[in-house]
């Protein structure tokens, strides 16, 4: 049994997120999650939660969630998406996150892309977790349960790519390994 709002989420996530193949862009070498994820995301919460999207201050990619068996008036988990790992680690926690913290859920969650690339390798995800880690540090008592779920890319062809995904799960200063995504 999961022992925190974030951990039920995070098991949600492990056992029924499974995202459609990313746009491949005209040229066919591209690898892009935004709008397809988002659409995607956007759906899977109708099915796995009783959810409200777009319902929260955190920009437009957001939801209040309850659980399937949820009684509480107020959200159990308050959400926000980013997939651009550049935005995520330029405005994300200052942003979107941050304004999580202003709506009276259990749980405040993040779901984010982050990367690996050959120029900067694991700089660019490290920092961007740090920051929202941070954003919590600053919010700690405000709620009970708050985390990221990290899509990270790990590797890009031309022909795949791959995500490694992880729940960081700030409250109980823990990371676990959710699962694998891959895409031919």
């Amino acid at each position: 049994m999961p022992d925190s709002t974030f951990q039920r989420f995070a098991g949600v996530f492990r056992e029924a997120f499974r995202p459609p193949r990313p746009y491949t862009g005209d040229n066919d070498d591209d690898w892009l999650v935004s709008r397809v994820w988002s659409d995607y995301v956007r759906d899977w919460l109708q099915r796995e939660f009783r959810a409200e999207v777009g319902a929260l201050p955190a920009g437009r990619s957001n939801a209040a969630l309850w659980f399937q068996d949820s009684t509480q008036p107020g959200p159990d988990v308050a959400l926000a998406w980013m997939w651009d790992n550049n935005k995520v680690w330029r405005s994300f926690a200052a942003s979107a996150f941050e304004a999580l913290f202003l709506v009276r859920a259990t749980a405040v969650v993040g779901l984010v892309q982050t990367r690996v690339d050959g120029t900067r390798g694991n700089e660019q995800a490290i920092e961007s977790l740090h920051r929202i880690r941070s954003t919590y540090a600053r919010h700690a008592g405000a709620v009970r349960s708050a985390g990221v779920i990290e899509i990270r890319r790990v590797a890009q062809r031309i022909d795949g790519v791959s995500f490694a995904c992880f729940a960081h799960d700030f409250a109980a200063e823990r990371v676990d390994r959710l699962n694998t995504l891959e895409f031919s």
